[in-house]
């Protein structure tokens, strides 16, 4: 059964980009920031010590009004704004809001039938007690990066997900790989049918499935 879906999956991957025709033109990010001024001041300055900090904070504005108003800081300083009018702009501009909320599984249950193929008895507490985790891991998008989505790094999808661990911020498609052969071996098929689903959605938009789900990993496959 668990080989079925996957292969029901695959053949709906395939025969939406069929349906499409050769004519098929995959949709492109077309966010200015990661190319802009703006993005090469703040990463050259390592306001952040992690890289993806700023490249994945949401926008409380339009790209097109925060570039413009960057061009005039950089305007007003010689092209040479200080670290400390940078992060004045990101504060007034950015926020760390990530576009999720926490998620609960409707198919999760807490004896799941694997269990009782385990005859180990240290090895049945141990599944069972990594198993009882998977709820925490539960992701959905907010409504807001629905009604926003260009302000946002996330790429909408419409189904819940499990991330791979309690820190991640997005799915991407190795580690989901392994996430969706737990999620049949525990019997959720509904919530690895969703993240299935959640792939060709993807697929649909850019042609391909990008490495995961933040525009930044558009160019990636």
């Amino acid at each position: 059964m668990k080989l079925l879906i996957l292969a029901l999956a695959v053949s709906a991957v395939y025969a939406s980009t069929f349906q499409v025709g050769l004519n098929f033109k995959p949709s492109q990010d077309k966010r200015q920031l990661y190319s802009s001024k703006l993005f090469h001041h703040v990463q050259m300055s390592r306001i952040f010590p992690d890289s993806k900090t700023f490249v994945d904070m949401h926008m409380k504005r339009d790209e097109k009004t925060i570039l413009l108003a960057f061009d005039e800081l950089l305007a007003k300083t010689n092209e040479r704004p200080t670290k400390e009018q940078l992060t004045d702009f990101i504060s007034y501009n950015f926020d760390s809001e990530s576009g999720l909320e926490s998620w609960r599984p409707s198919d999760f249950v807490s004896e799941p039938g694997f269990l009782n193929s385990i005859k180990d008895s240290q090895l049945k507490l141990f599944a069972r007690n990594v198993y009882s985790m998977l709820p925490t891991f539960g992701r959905k998008m907010t409504p807001a990066v629905f009604r926003n989505p260009e302000q946002f790094s996330m790429i909408p999808v419409h189904n819940g997900f499990i991330v791979p661990g309690g820190n991640s911020k997005e799915f991407n498609y190795m580690e989901s790989y392994w996430i969706i052969e737990s999620l049949l071996i525990s019997g959720m098929k509904e919530t690895a049918k969703g993240m299935i689903s959640n792939f060709i959605e993807l697929q649909r938009e850019f042609g391909y499935i990008p490495s995961g789900d933040r525009r930044r990993t558009t160019l990636n496959s």
